[in-house]
């Protein structure tokens, strides 16, 4: 009897359970972990989310899973603010031939980063660039979150 068995009622934690207990590759626990990040997505939890992607993706016994898995993790930690986690996200992405069905996905998520570390703000729109303290570029205000 594990503890993922004793918590039928709650999938996110048992999914978490099962993926500390799982050694290699497992398509049904890779599963279980991206519902677990749809639904930490869905609620703005996009740190929970991008970990939840990324444990999914390295348990995935397919290659365009893992792919789509991992952009997933590196579009949740984009958008959750997390710019490290994501660029080391994307150099791992990069670092392995990207399958043609996965591709459009797969090459988006480094288009959008780097669109928006080139491109600056954008008039109307705030900073979106951040500089080496996490302030975003630009910001005049005196608080610290801008």
């Amino acid at each position: 009897l594990t503890v993922a068995d004793l918590l039928p009622d709650d999938a996110e934690r048992r999914a978490w359970h099962l993926a500390e207990a799982t050694w290699g590759p497992d398509a049904e626990v890779a599963r279980l972990l991206e519902a677990a990040g749809d639904n930490a997505a869905a609620r703005t939890a996009y740190t929970v989310a991008s970990t939840a992607y990324e444990r999914a993706a390295r348990l995935s016994p397919e290659t365009e899973r893992w792919h789509v898995l991992l952009c997933a993790a590196a579009e949740a930690a984009w958008t959750g603010g997390l710019r490290p986690r994501a660029v080391a996200l994307l150099d791992e992405i990069e670092s392995r031939p990207v399958p043609e069905s996965t591709r459009s996905r797969t090459l988006r998520i480094p288009n959008r980063v780097s669109f928006s570390i080139v491109a600056g703000p954008i008039p109307g729109m705030g900073a979106i660039v951040v500089d080496e303290t996490g302030r975003p570029v630009g910001c005049r205000s005196p608080e610290p979150s801008c």
